[in-house]
């Protein structure tokens, strides 16, 4: 593992400091990994293209159209600002130096702020490999050492099994059921509320 200090040269201005992550490691087909948070460096095509496979793939995401670089250009902005800012860790996962899997940590806003929510979007060719596990266990590690948050939970849609499957081996009790919350392709969805166990 690898944390990398950055600070602000400007001398008559306070320091912020942030924790760059990076971690290499090897998946049971012996495929290297590496994961490292959002740099502010990348080509926004990659993260659409990985965002654009889910989609058509129709996995459970909370978006079932594909997004256009226009909208991707805005949000990759808005995510590399709160990541910057200690809002957000947004986790990459490359296999061979590809995209494979995302991850991410949220703190929640004002006084929600004890609370913080994490998710992954892993494409099909990488699961059942331990990556989700991996990407994942990190995302929670450096919540915690970053927040110390009262509260760790996701949000899952209830038919995704295999999904939840592995937030309950990782700790994830499920705690609420939203019942047809979210529409998913055209039909209304229940999702389900699972908090981390302390």
């Amino acid at each position: 593992m690898h944390f990398a200090k950055q600070n602000a040269h400007h001398p008559k201005k306070k320091k912020r400091e942030t924790m760059a992550f990076s971690e290499k490691f090897h998946l049971s087909d012996g495929s290297e990994i590496l994961i490292e948070q959002l740099t502010g460096r990348e080509d926004v095509r990659d993260l659409l293209n990985h965002i654009n496979a889910l989609v058509k793939e129709k996995t459970w995401l909370l978006v079932d159209k594909p997004l256009t670089l226009p909208y991707e250009k805005k949000w990759f902005k808005e995510q590399v600002k709160k990541n910057r800012g200690g809002k957000c860790i947004y986790l990459k996962a490359l296999a061979n130096g590809k995209l494979a899997a995302t991850a991410t940590a949220e703190r929640g806003k004002d006084n929600d702020n004890g609370n913080v929510e994490v998710g992954i979007a892993i494409l099909a060719e990488w699961r059942g490999m331990g990556l989700g596990r991996k990407l994942l266990s990190t995302a929670i590690m450096l919540a915690k050492k970053r927040w110390k948050p009262r509260n760790i939970y996701l949000t899952a849609f209830e038919k995704n099994t295999g999904a939840i499957g592995l937030y309950k081996s990782l700790g994830f009790r499920q705690i609420a059921v939203l019942p047809n919350w979210t529409r998913h392709y055209g039909k209304y969805e229940s999702r389900i509320l699972m908090l981390l166990k302390k």
